[in-house]
């Protein structure tokens, strides 16, 4: 059931909304400078039609990200604005059903969890077999072998031969389309939840049969919550269905970009070829990272100029005030991340690639809250359990990246091509083929 939500007619709506998709066409690919274009204009609050939900204000300030740790708001209204890419998973949780699932899942996604299993060393061997493909002087399509790469490396990590990488692409690919505000996408995308699901509830079973077999997923399978029992199999199918969409495509996305930037940017590849050749291996584990400073600062830089998730949604459950206005019970809330990362109110020059501003503590905190984690979330009971694993999983591509082809003097070229177009909903990706060469 679609959560109940209110106007807010005494804020401004952002001009040149469309019947049924709003003004989708506009923020599809340019979500964050539009909200940033529509800040000047209106100040940080205003409003926005994202065709799903049709009344969206917008808190274009920092301010905005303390609602996702706040009894005053919540989570049901991401099930609306996602659709079945987001139904019953824990991000549409709140309260004591919320903290439960996540208790079990936070032991398995903590630096510790994810060192005591095998995810270093299916991150290695995957990424060894994408990166072994690459010529010199061959196109590299870095978006679609990164998609494939990362859905490789979650594929394994459930227990899903990745000879079936083309079924399983064709059903998330569907599922997709389920965010998006067109008539008969709706449909498709239940359809292929529906699929997922009994594809999912198999491996989940075999798991629950055979015993712990190591994986991460193998892991939180057979984990028991503060009571001692397992997730019930209905939660978990979900969360694994969460799991692998959101980490298959932030992941590639910001994986593509770190390596289009490492090819626009040829001082920022020599720093990582130069740090590469100080490791004896790229990093496996979450506590191997500290090996490689800068490569990190690059990859965090990254996923900041380029923040795979665009914003989040809450539903407000009460009266709030937010600088200077009182927003009513039943407001739907968006906090734009992406269009964080792009303010100069907290990232000096937001718009130029700087890692340096990550090294010797990284910008200063705002209010309490660490900016490495903007795009994760920031802090709170909804930060991405996914952090950590991203972070290990993109800067071992760097490293063993530079670790191929730094000792031959190549490097990654983007041959005056320039950086592609991005999409900006609802992941921020480079359009096309996103080529590469190494040269």
């Amino acid at each position: 059931m679609a959560a109940h939500y209110v106007r807010v007619e005494s804020l401004p709506m952002l001009p040149g909304k469309l019947p049924v998709v709003g003004h989708m066409p506009r923020l599809i690919t340019n979500f964050a400078e539009t909200l940033l274009a529509a800040r000047e204009r209106f100040g940080p609050l205003f409003r926005i039609d994202m065709g799903r939900i049709h009344d969206l204000v917008v808190i274009a300030d920092i301010e905005g990200m303390s609602l996702l740790s706040n009894r005053q708001a919540s989570s049901d209204v991401m099930a609306q604005a996602g659709g079945a890419v987001l139904a019953d998973s824990i991000l549409t949780q709140d309260g004591p059903p919320h903290w439960r699932l996540r208790s079990v899942m936070q032991r398995t996604f903590s630096p510790r969890g994810l060192d005591m299993t095998t995810v270093g060393g299916l991150i290695a061997e995957e990424t060894q077999r994408c990166i072994t493909a690459w010529r010199p002087g061959e196109a590299i399509h870095v978006h679609r072998d990164m998609r494939l790469l990362t859905l490789a490396i979650l594929f394994r990590m459930i227990g899903c031969e990745t000879q079936d990488l083309g079924e399983w692409t064709t059903l998330f690919s569907r599922l997709n389309l389920g965010a998006l505000p067109v008539p008969g996408f709706p449909l498709l995308a239940t359809r292929a939840q529906d699929q997922l699901h009994a594809r999912l509830r198999t491996i989940v079973e075999g798991l629950r049969r055979d015993g712990e077999d190591g994986t991460l997923i193998g892991k939180l399978v057979h984990s028991a919550d503060d009571d001692g029992e397992m997730l019930p199999i209905d939660e978990l199918v979900p969360t694994l269905r969460l799991l692998v969409l959101a980490g298959h495509e932030t992941s590639a996305a910001a994986a593509a970009w770190a390596m289009l930037e490492l090819a626009n940017h040829p001082d920022f590849w020599r720093r990582v070829v130069d740090e590469a050749a100080t490791v004896e291996r790229p990093p496996q584990t979450v506590a191997e990272l500290e090996q490689t400073p800068f490569t990190v600062a690059f990859v965090r830089e990254v996923t900041r100029r380029y923040a795979p998730i665009v914003g989040t949604v809450r539903r407000l459950t009460e009266d709030v005030d937010m600088l200077g206005r009182r927003l009513p019970a039943g407001a739907v809330v968006l906090s734009p991340i992406s269009m964080l990362h792009l303010d100069a109110g907290l990232f000096e020059d937001p718009m130029t690639l700087r890692p340096e501003r990550w090294l010797d503590g990284g910008p200063a905190p705002v209010n309490g809250r660490k900016l490495e984690r903007l795009s994760f979330g920031l802090s709170g009971p909804h930060f991405c359990l996914g952090y950590h694993l991203a972070l290990l999983e993109i800067t071992h591509l760097v490293v063993a990246v530079a670790q191929r082809f730094g000792p031959e003097g190549r490097t990654p070229s983007l041959r005056g091509a320039g950086l592609p177009r991005r999409f900006t909903f609802p992941f921020t990706r480079p359009m096309g083929k996103a080529d590469i060469w190494i040269e």
